[in-house]
């Protein structure tokens, strides 16, 4: 009987082939409805460090991370999580900084998500002693919603963020002195203890006296910034911790005691609250170093602002004498940005000319001094109603720069070039110059179409203003022969010219 068998051959065949497109319809089906799914997506991310977009920071520099988002195909809503994380050249990149936000935006709709952190490793230096001393890239944004990950940064430089190596300054010498054992020298030990438990029944204050050797850089650099960097071994509760400068640099290590230490400034010249173990902290110190430079060293005691309970008094820091080698990195240290002075400079602004009809050209001129090429120079211009404009030109191979610009306000404005400076030459603001803008002369011509009609014909007055004046009132005066006057108005076209047509009624001299 092999008919039968060759039907259920074809009945198969044909069976697979209904559950083949059935599947692909499926498929199909699910596409299109994910498609259609809200979600939510990242239209731009970067960087600022006070208000200006940046791709560089410095160490101890508050720097902002922006990220925009978009809801698409419908209403979004759950937790945001904004991610800064350090990239590692050979090791595994890790989470800095992280903000989790609600978000519900309708379809279509956008919002700006900021998180603020502070940089305190620096690019091209390494981040621990394992699998051959991976080194820092830089930073870069991670965002998830939902906990999926829908968003990375490219990982270019720019748009991730670098932050360039200071000047290092090591610790050359550091001890913990504290008031129970006022005449015992802790200089050696591997971790600085700050604290203080005095208003509590055998309580005790603990400081430390660190000094560093920052004679490595040139007695004429100028400090720009400097953070005195130290890292948390162990806490026990949150402390608020001040740094001082002390003008004594003469104390040694194996011998400062509670009872020999030099006294210190009491002016905190930064404060920070410490919450966390294992991070590093900064303090803000450019401002003492930039007062007392140069130095070949420099001391600061680090003192609590606060007390603390005994039970919550705890608080190491890592000293520069670590015992093991992978606990080095953790000594205290002092980043330092700077620069060597630079040459002055001054900057030139001219006008011409210096009174102008409205609408009339005016051009800039001016020098930087000395001569600096294709750089930008900003002229700001301030308009007799107080609004500002800024023109932006660069200069040739002689350090001069034009521009032109056409006012369009009665009175008199205010112009100011500057420009920013480079390596070499600080920048300059030039001295304001001032222009008048008064109304332009025009003149006002006149003609017939004829000289001589014949009475009820029309005559048509065709004239202009020049320069040109668009949507002007023109009053046109006529005298009868009688000796009566009539008087007609007209509006000029944009190219500044008339017309007007009308009916004579009266023999005689018409003028």
């Amino acid at each position: 009987m092999p008919f039968p068998r060759k039907v259920s051959i074809i009945i198969r065949k044909r069976t697979l082939f209904v559950l083949l497109v059935l599947l692909l319809s499926l498929m199909n089906t699910t596409t299109l409805i994910h498609a259609q799914s809200p979600s939510l997506k990242v239209i731009d991310a970067y960087w600022t460090v006070r208000g200006s977009k940046v791709t560089s920071a410095r160490i101890g520099e508050e720097v902002t991370a922006h990220i925009k988002v978009k809801a698409e195909g419908g209403t979004v809503q759950g937790i945001l999580t904004i991610k800064v994380r350090q990239d590692a050249e050979v090791w595994i990149d890790k989470d800095y900084a992280v903000r989790e936000v609600s978000v519900a935006l309708s379809s279509g709709a956008e919002k700006e998500y900021t998180l603020t952190f502070t940089p305190f490793d620096a690019s091209g230096e390494k981040l621990k002693e394992v699998l051959g001393e991976p080194k820092l890239r830089g930073y870069y944004l991670q965002v998830e919603f939902k906990d999926e990950k829908i968003y990375t940064m490219e990982s270019a430089y720019p748009p991730r963020l670098t932050v360039p190596a200071p000047f290092w300054a090591i610790c050359v010498a550091d001890a913990t002195v504290d008031t129970i054992e006022k005449d015992t020298n802790k200089g050696g030990e591997s971790y600085l203890e700050v604290s203080d438990t005095s208003q509590e029944l055998f309580g005790a204050i603990q400081r430390a006296y660190l000094r560093f050797d920052v004679s490595g850089l040139p007695e004429d650099a100028m400090v720009e910034s400097a953070i005195l960097k130290l890292h948390v071994r162990m806490l026990g509760g949150t402390h608020t911790i001040g740094a001082h400068y002390c003008p004594d640099n003469s104390w040694k290590e194996s011998e400062i005691t509670w009872n020999n230490a030099p006294p210190f400034e009491a002016h905190v010249l930064d404060e920070v609250v410490i919450s966390k173990d294992s991070t590093w902290y900064g303090w803000n110190i450019t401002e003492s170093l930039r007062n007392i430079w140069p130095q070949n060293e420099v001391t600061f005691v680090m003192v609590s602002e606060d007390k603390q309970e005994l039970k919550s008094s705890l608080l190491w820091f890592d000293s520069k004498d670590q015992e093991y080698e992978w606990m080095k990195g953790y000594k205290p240290r002092i980043a330092i940005y700077w620069s060597l002075p630079k040459e002055p400079s001054s900057i030139s602004c001219n006008i011409s000319p210096k009174l102008v009809g409205f609408g009339e050209e005016v051009f800039i001129t001016g020098r930087i001094t000395p001569a600096v090429s294709t750089v930008d120079v900003d002229v700001t211009i301030i308009a007799p109603d107080g609004s500002k404009a800024l023109v932006t030109t660069k200069t040739s191979g002689d350090g001069t720069y034009k521009a032109s610009f056409i006012p369009d306000q009665l009175g008199t404005w205010k112009f100011a070039a500057s420009w920013k400076g480079n390596e070499d030459y600080e920048g300059a603001t030039s001295p304001d110059v001032s222009l008048k803008v008064v109304k332009a002369s025009t003149v006002l011509s006149v003609k017939l179409s004829e000289s001589k009609i014949t009475k009820g014909d029309s005559i048509t007055v065709l004239g202009s203003i020049y320069p040109a004046v668009s949507g002007a009132t023109v009053i046109l005066n006529f005298t009868k022969p009688d000796g009566s006057t009539l008087k007609k108005t007209v509006t000029t076209g944009s190219d500044g010219s008339f017309s007007l047509s009308f009916e004579l009624t009266e023999t005689g001299s018409w003028t």
